[in-house]
């Protein structure tokens, strides 16, 4: 193998290969599989559970494959000097190999293993369904931040996608913060996918762009486009009824600038550590006072608000309250407040909707 590809180019294509390597004990799923195809060359990551393929194009002056180290190799290119790279291999092939690794009057090499050695799902997916690319980043990024933190249950590092009456709906939750993005999507035909949050945070950082098709077996979910392919093992566990968490009355609604708001509590959050974790929030005419407390010191601050109905005095992780104002960029933001069991829920646009459990309330 002979290719010869523009660095960022090369960076950009080994970071979405490697984003499905594994840390664990079986070498092969650490490495990353080079492939020329044509005048292109292919990079895939694999653990399994998740396969990331990508192809650029490449000046390809003998084709071959082989079996690359893959953060070891994404280290190595980043570290080179702006230009062309050329990546070459000697040795047999189905052996293993050295890629000599070069560009300008940089040189490296790094020990390989077999093409052969590299295993790839085996299962067949035609796609049945499309999504525009920044429909599905918009789905996935703004699901995210609503999954726990991977590893955490894999009932609340999932992100799930579904069919509606008119198109599709992502939900996420984390047990005590929820998620429903609902859109506008014909011909969308797939049942419940549900995807792990691992696997979406990798397609989400290029998700955007060029529409993407999907199909699904029982066990697996596939995304493609002209030069991209990802595809996953879904979870197999059940979506979750965020609807029947969104309530219908409220004792207060709130209307005040995003921009503001989320100041606020950033600088509310600034000063937790620890085991401190809450901020409060005083809903009075006109106004809303956010403040927190930590051993070493205190913070307080007012801002401005359209409030309806009683006056509240809530305490609640600033984190959910922040992840659900940022559902929308709207100027302004909605939030409704219920009882003390009942979650704070979030507007946006259209029929979206974030709910955030609190954890004290006061009359």
């Amino acid at each position: 193998m002979n290719v010869t590809i523009e660095k960022s180019v090369l960076v950009d294509a080994l970071g979405r290969a490697v984003g499905a390597c594994a840390n664990g004990p079986v070498a092969i799923f650490k490495h990353v599989l080079l492939e020329t195809v044509a005048d292109r060359l292919s990079l895939t990551g694999t653990d399994t559970k998740i396969t990331l393929q990508t192809s650029v194009e490449a000046v390809v002056e003998a084709a071959g494959a082989t079996a690359a180290p893959g953060r070891e190799l994404l280290s190595m290119v980043r570290l080179l000097p702006a230009g062309d790279v050329t990546l070459s291999m000697d040795g047999h092939a189905q052996l293993g190999a050295r890629l000599t690794v070069a560009c300008g009057g940089a040189t490296n090499v790094v020990s390989c293993l077999a093409a052969s050695d590299f295993q790839l799902p085996k299962d067949e997916v035609h796609p049945v369904s499309s999504i525009p690319g920044d429909t599905l980043a918009e789905l996935l990024s703004l699901s995210l931040p609503f999954t726990d933190k991977p590893g955490g249950g894999r009932d609340f590092d999932t992100v799930w996608l579904h069919k509606t009456a008119d198109g599709v709906r992502a939900v996420a939750t984390d047990a005590a913060n929820g998620l429903m993005l609902p859109r506008e999507l014909a011909g969308w035909e797939l049942p419940d996918l549900a995807l792990p949050a691992v696997a979406c945070s990798e397609l989400a950082k290029f998700a955007g762009g060029e529409d993407w098709s999907v199909g699904s077996t029982e066990s697996v979910v596939c995304f493609r486009r002209e030069h991209d392919v990802v595809t996953y093992t879904m979870m197999a566990v059940p979506r979750p009824d965020i609807d029947a968490f969104v309530p219908t009355t409220w004792r207060t609604r709130v209307f005040v600038d995003r921009s503001a708001i989320v100041g606020a509590l950033r600088r509310a959050g600034g000063i937790l550590e620890g085991k401190h974790t809450r901020v409060r929030l005083v809903l009075a005419p006109g106004e809303i006072r956010v403040s927190s407390k930590s051993d070493a010191s205190t913070f307080g601050e007012t801002v401005e608000a359209e409030t309806e109905g009683e006056g509240l005095t809530i305490e609640t992780s600033y984190v959910g309250l922040l992840r659900g104002l940022a559902i929308h960029d709207d100027e302004q933001a909605e939030m409704k407040f219920g009882e003390s069991t009942i979650p704070i829920v979030f507007a946006g646009k259209g029929s979206d909707r974030a709910v955030v459990s609190p954890m004290h309330l006061e009359g």
